[in-house]
């Protein structure tokens, strides 16, 4: 019978939620999973980058090793076999299988009498192999289907769901466990008439932020110092990460828990100092290379890489609404980027020494940079000549205002003006 083997927990490198975080909602969990009552289907219903995955992988673990868990499928858009709604089923029995020897037995007499079901439709699927031997041994088991939007699925409410729905009543010794977006298939899914009184939902978006960034700080604060002290390229001459970093990464993370798993990630990879700019989905980094690196933050993969400066890039700023960057430099420049083209749409000059901080006015005509050399630039984007401007040749300058010290932050108003402290 065909099956899927790496959709099971225990395969590939899935991490699970770091000790200490999202304890409120695991303990929900805990608390489904023992209480007796109708609620036998448990919907995680998250947005993307929530970290519904991560929650999924540490139940399963845990109730694994309290021998609670019968089988697992976790779903993934980017495995062909783990995006295949008839691959569920099966895997599922499989592990079923090597987990009660009764389930086995009964599994088998199927197998030997129709060795191609593994082939037929998702509801022949589930009455044979899954509700037929569920049935006859009456085990109690949960069962955990985790990412359940990322199949390839054209019915208008989930085909999964739907079987689902035809035959959850004649189980009522299983439990399962789904994850997955609120897309309208899974919403239209849960709401079928057999499910929605035995499922309990819990909206990961709905959690309280003060929650959610306590435990994105905690993650942040140990895998970074984990990181520091593995370095030994790198010479940390004050604690880091400060107080004042995991707050201006948390703010950054707006309360999804991707933001700063991608931080950790890249951090490990560059092995090396870096800066970061975010904008939805999407991720600019910096380091000392002179490349900007472009990134998908939900699937961590690379989707551009911008070269241009020549020294390590010390700080980014996507516009509000994503279709620019501005970045800063050692070379003592600063650059606009065009973010869908990747092209450089103006490079400035003017500074003597390396660049710390940048930023962009919301109606994109005004770029402000920081530097070391104790001056805050103001750069017209069109050319124009609004503010006290001379042209240089090499961009427009708008107006250098000499600071006292270097200028490590830079807050920008709709009106373009700047403040640098």
């Amino acid at each position: 019978m065909r099956h899927t083997d790496e959709a099971g927990y225990g395969s590939g490198d899935r991490q699970g939620c770091l000790r200490g975080t999202r304890a409120d909602v695991l303990l929900q969990l805990e608390r489904w999973l023992k209480d007796e009552q109708d609620h036998r289907i448990f919907w995680l219903n998250g947005l993307a980058g929530t970290g519904k995955s991560t929650i999924a992988q540490t139940f399963a673990e845990t109730c694994f090793a309290d021998g609670k868990l019968g089988a697992s499928f976790f779903c993934s858009r980017d495995s062909e076999d783990r995006s295949n709604l008839k691959a569920i089923f099966p895997t599922l029995a499989l592990q079923l299988a090597y987990r009660y020897l009764l389930f086995r037995e009964k599994l088998l007499r199927v197998l030997r009498a129709n060795p191609g079901v593994g082939r037929e439709s998702l509801c022949s699927q589930m009455e044979r192999i899954i509700v037929g031997p569920l049935k006859a041994v009456r085990i109690r088991t949960l069962i955990i289907i985790d990412a359940l939007d990322e199949c390839k699925d054209e019915e208008p409410a989930s085909a999964i769901l739907s079987v689902l729905a035809r035959y959850v009543d004649e189980i009522p010794n299983a439990k399962f466990f789904i994850t997955g977006r609120p897309e309208p298939r899974i919403r239209s899914g849960f709401r079928l008439k057999p499910l929605r009184p035995i499922t309990e939902v819990l909206r990961l978006h709905d959690v309280k932020r003060s929650s959610v960034d306590s435990d994105i700080r905690l993650f942040l604060r140990t895998r970074l110092s984990d990181i520091a002290k593995a370095r030994s390229d790198c010479d940390f001459t004050r604690d880091w990460p400060s107080p004042s970093d995991i707050n201006t990464l948390c703010e950054k993370a707006a309360g999804f828990f991707v933001y700063a798993s991608t931080v950790i990630k890249l951090d490990a990879l560059n092995g090396s100092p870096w800066t970061l700019s975010y904008w939805k989905n999407t991720v600019a980094v910096g380091s000392t290379d002179s490349d900007i690196l472009i990134l998908d933050a939900i699937t961590g993969s690379w989707a551009a890489v911008l070269p241009g400066h020549t020294g390590g890039v010390k700080s980014l700023v996507f516009s509000s609404d994503g279709t620019l960057l501005v970045s800063g430099s050692d070379d003592k420049t600063v650059k606009l980027w065009d973010v869908q083209t990747g092209g450089v749409v103006r490079t400035f000059h003017g500074h003597t020494k390396m660049i710390w901080s940048v930023s962009i006015s919301a109606n994109h005509t005004t770029v402000a940079s920081g530097s070391d050399d104790k001056t805050l630039c103001l750069w017209d984007i069109h050319m124009g000549v609004s503010l006290d401007c001379r042209v240089t040749g090499k961009g427009v300058l708008c107006q250098v205002l000499p600071h006292k010290y270097s200028v490590p932050h830079i807050h920008m108003w709709w009106n373009c003006s700047a403040v640098g402290h």
